[in-house]
């Protein structure tokens, strides 16, 4: 892997084509949420990257054979520490968003419009 792709670093905004042969752009893909990306040369030494929003380098895993593989605790880990940095409604104990929830003002909390009169799936 490059040198300059590291933690902390930001990944290459690389275009490459979807299903449907429409070219669209790492960042196009990952949007406003963590981004889990896996290079791999065949089936040996994958390497799996961990994108916080904008490309930025979370963490990297070189797959050498199985002790460098990731699993599923460490994406776990590493996506949580990832969503918290990004989500203002990850702590539900800040200021105002408890009071918000309550009063069915979902606009502060991701993936729900504050046009919705209920949380999904609460129907």
């Amino acid at each position: 892997m490059r040198s300059d792709i590291r933690p902390g670093g930001t990944f290459p905004d690389y275009t490459l084509p979807d299903h449907t042969d429409t070219e669209r752009t790492l960042s196009e893909i990952q949007g406003d949420d963590p981004l889990v990306l896996t290079l791999a040369r065949g089936n040996y030494c994958p390497n799996t990257l961990v994108l916080k929003p904008g490309l930025l380098i979370h963490s990297i895993y070189n797959g050498y054979w199985f002790w460098g593989r990731l699993s599923c605790y460490d994406l776990w880990r590493d996506l949580r520490a990832a969503s918290s940095e990004n989500r203002p409604d990850w702590d539900l104990g800040q200021p105002g968003l408890r009071e918000a929830w309550n009063t069915g003002d979902y606009s502060s909390f991701h993936g729900w419009s504050s046009s919705e009169s209920s949380p999904p799936g609460s129907s």
